[in-house]
């Protein structure tokens, strides 16, 4: 079975012409090229995009697509026949569909990891670097499980810091609709009835009346300097010194400062262990690690200490200068002497900041809700005062 490449290529003439031609590798599409009289100048297998019949690709369905691929490895079922099976059974259609243009490019005669690069926006970068390494060294399927236990544990990260924000998030959207309602309308329609009354307003009631009132008469300022200000902040983020800021920032608080440096290490090690055991380099697998924790900061600091490891710096030296992972992480990576020390300290780090991370993001609540009771009891004191204290003195003049 041949695959489409596209080339680019020197005519007779010394001109250059771009096509494509069918063959059943690379090699095969070069000679092809120069059989028809041509120089071929550079030659790419034409990638197929992934049809959408389906909903998309998640990380649950690839951990549970890469967990069948490892069952496939060891029980030493030929690949291509395995995934067109995996195809047949799969209900997801996109995921379908991606499993059916895996089984033709190895079919084709292409290396699973060649298969996998084509489709790196579903894969990712460390996917497809470390089923390289892992093809090459011969550990494809001890590989190939360790990426799904990595996959299952990111995405029970992600499930569980979504519950912890759920909840904060909900709460604080009642109380701002219903401080909108009370503050905008209510107390207002309160403190004209006293007004009328002859009853002078306290303080808290006047300061309320006049939030009330910019509120009525401004709602669309605040509205749009909200949008303005999440806006910028999203468009910050997506810049690398805006990000990086951000990120300085937010290490800084309180608990949650705790909660994203534990994340970071615990993906930084998880991924250093499995690209380390794979057969990558020292080098290769912090900088692909690094790119891997989700972190700016991680990544810029990584980049630095790769640098140092180039220059001959060893790595216990390197961890000396290093900032963003805590002192338990870079004491005992800096206690490696080579591969097999870094991929199973880099094991042991990450399974402890995995645990640490599950705790903090399972017991968030049990740190916001008394936090959220001081501020939501301040709030209603505040609203009770201005609608209470004219009301005792106006019950005073009546007496």
């Amino acid at each position: 079975m041949s695959a489409l490449f596209r080339y680019v290529a020197v005519d007779p003439r010394g001109r250059r012409v771009r096509g494509k031609t069918a063959a059943v590798d690379e090699q095969d599409a070069y000679r092809r090229i120069a059989a028809g009289g041509m120089t071929p100048v550079r030659v790419r297998q034409q990638v197929r995009r992934t049809l959408r019949v389906g909903r998309p690709i998640s990380r649950v369905d690839l951990a549970a697509m890469t967990r069948e691929l490892s069952v496939l490895v060891q029980a030493r079922i030929p690949l291509s026949s395995g995934l067109a099976i995996m195809a047949q059974n799969e209900r997801n259609g996109s995921l379908s569909q991606l499993l059916r243009e895996l089984s033709g490019s190895i079919e084709a005669g292409s290396r699973i990891s060649d298969a996998i690069e084509q489709r790196r926006e579903v894969f990712g970068d460390v996917y497809v670097a470390t089923m390289r390494a892992a093809e090459s060294s011969g550990m494809l399927a001890e590989i190939t499980g360790h990426l799904a236990d990595m996959l299952d544990a990111e995405v029970g990260m992600q499930q569980r810091l979504r519950r912890a924000a759920t909840y904060p998030l909900i709460v604080l959207t009642v109380v701002a609709a219903a401080l909108f309602v009370i503050v905008g309308f209510v107390v207002p329609r309160f403190a004209a009835t006293y007004a009328s009354s002859g009853v002078d307003l306290p303080l808290a009631t006047r300061v309320v009346q006049a939030v009330g009132a910019s509120l009525r008469a401004w709602w669309w300022v605040y509205l749009g300097a909200g949008g303005v200000a999440l806006t910028g902040v999203l468009q910050a983020w997506n810049t690398g010194q805006g990000r990086l800021r951000i990120e300085e920032v937010l290490v800084r608080v309180p608990y949650v400062g705790r909660l994203l440096t534990a994340v970071a290490t615990s993906r930084f090690c998880r991924v250093l262990s499995i690209s380390s055991s794979a057969g990558l380099d020292l080098i290769e697998s912090v900088e692909m690690s690094a790119g891997a924790s989700g972190s700016l900061r991680v990544q810029t600091e990584m980049r630095r200490l790769g640098g140092k490891l180039r220059g001959g710096s060893s790595l216990s030296e390197a961890m000396l200068a290093c900032t963003t992972l805590p002192p338990f992480a870079r004491r005992l990576l800096g206690s490696c002497k080579d591969s097999r020390d870094v991929t199973r300290t880099s094991d042991v780090i990450s399974s402890h900041f995995d645990r640490e991370g599950r705790h903090l993001a399972e017991s968030v609540s049990s740190v916001i809700e008394p936090v959220m009771t001081v501020v939501l009891a301040f709030i209603v004191l505040v609203v009770a005062l201005s609608v209470f204290l004219p009301m005792w003195q106006l019950m005073g003049l009546n007496r």
